[in-house]
């Protein structure tokens, strides 16, 4: 799992269609990498990125997702509104939060935003964890009946 960005680009002279993909660096940096192309007329603009846990695995998704929208099945475009690309890119996301330690404990940290999606699930994972914390290792996650 690697963390990092998926992203969203268009450019002006490519209307009708986005070019998702991932970026562990800055997307906008990436959209300038794109941009330098000399089939390029203009440069891409990211109008849209989301943090993920798993950039690779969630780009896999979301273009699974979009396959019917795809231009090529040798490149990232797809020719979709920038709304419907958005809302894909955030459902998919979801599925890939970014998990952060403190240095104080051992129990992720996750983004407020995920935390809400989550609604009272987030508190059941938190208790897994903390009681799978508590037991020695070896013995098994969940408890036997």
């Amino acid at each position: 799992m690697k963390p990092g960005f998926i992203y969203i680009l268009v450019n002006p002279f490519i209307p009708g269609m986005v070019k998702i993909g991932y970026s562990t660096g800055v997307p906008i940096e990436r959209a300038k990498r794109i941009s330098q192309s000399t089939g390029v007329p203009t440069q891409f603009a990211v109008v849209h990125e989301v943090q993920v846990g798993s950039c690779e695995d969630a780009e896999r998704e979301i273009h699974a997702e979009l396959d019917k929208f795809r231009v090529n099945s040798k490149r990232e475009f797809f020719a979709v509104s920038v709304k419907e690309a958005i809302e894909i890119v955030e459902k998919v996301a979801t599925k890939f939060p970014v998990l952060m330690y403190t240095a104080n404990s051992q129990t992720p940290e996750v983004p407020s935003r995920i935390k809400a999606m989550l609604g009272g699930v987030w508190q059941r994972i938190v208790e897994f964890h903390e009681e799978a914390q508590r037991k020695p290792p070896g013995s098994p996650p969940f408890a036997q009946n």
